[in-house]
């Protein structure tokens, strides 16, 4: 026996116990219940930022966040000056994303920490879209502020 098609059948899943409604009270429930799906799926498509593997172009997944310690001293000063010496320090959130075909592991900053990071960036280890003419890391294929492919080198 072949399976009914339901193409273009509404399907109801309703809870056990659950009654179901007509007219002007289902259609308040219905636009409430497809605006809360709505914003959910909005909210996970703005919250979830498709990253793409270097090696095999397969969508990576996000494994976990993690924060680096960046600036501050060497662990030998503060043996002599404590707390004193973790005044420069700050900490810095990555994502670590991994490809689930070949295993590559890819950290991401958010906005807020590549800004951070540019203002820590000597300026010799900075140049210009070719675009936008925003500052962005020399080794950079693609500006991150307009997304314009940049060449391997600048020509003088």
């Amino acid at each position: 026996m072949a399976a009914p098609e339901l193409a273009g059948v509404p399907v109801l899943i309703l809870r056990e116990g659950a009654s179901r409604s007509r007219g002007r009270e289902a259609q308040r429930a219905n636009i409430m219940a497809a605006k809360i799906v709505a914003e959910s799926v909005r909210a996970r498509l703005i919250e979830k930022e498709v990253k793409k593997c270097d090696s095999c172009g397969v969508e990576m997944y996000l494994a976990e966040k993690v924060s680096f310690r960046v600036g501050g001293t060497p662990g030998e000063w503060k043996l002599l000056f404590g707390e004193l010496a973790e005044l420069g320090e700050k900490m810095l959130p990555l994502n670590v994303y991994v490809c689930p075909r070949c295993g590559r592991i890819n950290l991401f900053a958010d906005e807020k920490t590549k800004q951070f990071l540019l203002r820590l960036t000597p300026k010799t280890f900075l140049k210009r879209c070719i675009k936008c003419r925003k500052e962005i890391p020399i080794a950079s294929e693609e500006c991150s502020h307009c997304g314009a492919k940049q060449p391997e080198y600048e020509e003088l």
